[in-house]
């Protein structure tokens, strides 16, 4: 049986997207990333894509974001 592991990234940069984008390939995990920019936030939410950093690349579901702390 596996256990599902919440894991929260703080900030929305190159780094914290990239640590977001490598954990979320363990369908287990539940990936939270507190960015300090709403719109950076919702665009993940919404579009699963970071605006300013890896625009290029669709995040994975399991990857949501927050810019309340």
């Amino acid at each position: 049986m596996s256990r599902i592991s919440k894991i929260a990234v703080l900030g929305s940069g190159a780094f914290g997207t990239a640590i977001a984008h490598a954990a979320s390939f363990n369908p287990f995990n539940k990936i939270m990333i507190y960015s300090r920019e709403e719109d950076v936030a919702k665009s993940i939410n919404e579009a699963k894509r970071n605006p300013k950093f890896f625009s290029e690349f669709e995040l994975n579901g399991n990857i949501t974001a927050s810019s309340n702390f």
